[in-house]
């Protein structure tokens, strides 16, 4: 138990809520603009042109540094695209349910 949590108190792992580090709060805005994906996205195009310029201007070590951040921020935007799109598509069907056209 963590210092400060009562015993009666659920925890967010008891209550289905997962404290990964890989979880955002539902409802983030991180997740819910699609304006943070394609930054990131952005961002990673742009360091990939770092990342070719410095490969061929022969600075290995700094073209493989940039290939790093390249990836992860690719990474990054693509696991916020689709936790994006699994939101929009949850919301959609909710909209559906709400306004009596189950389908």
């Amino acid at each position: 138990m963590r210092t400060g949590q009562s015993a009666g108190q659920p925890t967010a792992q008891s209550a289905g809520q997962s404290t990964g580090w890989r979880r955002l709060p539902d409802g983030s805005r991180s997740v819910q603009s699609p304006w943070v994906w394609r930054g990131f996205l952005f961002m990673s195009l742009i360091a990939l042109g770092l990342c070719l310029s410095f490969a061929t201007a022969g600075l290995v070590l700094f073209a493989v540094a940039w290939a790093v951040i390249t990836v992860g921020w690719f990474a990054v935007a693509m696991w916020l695209w689709r936790k994006h799109i699994h939101d929009d598509d949850l919301a959609w069907q909710q909209e559906r349910r709400r306004n009596g056209r189950a389908g």
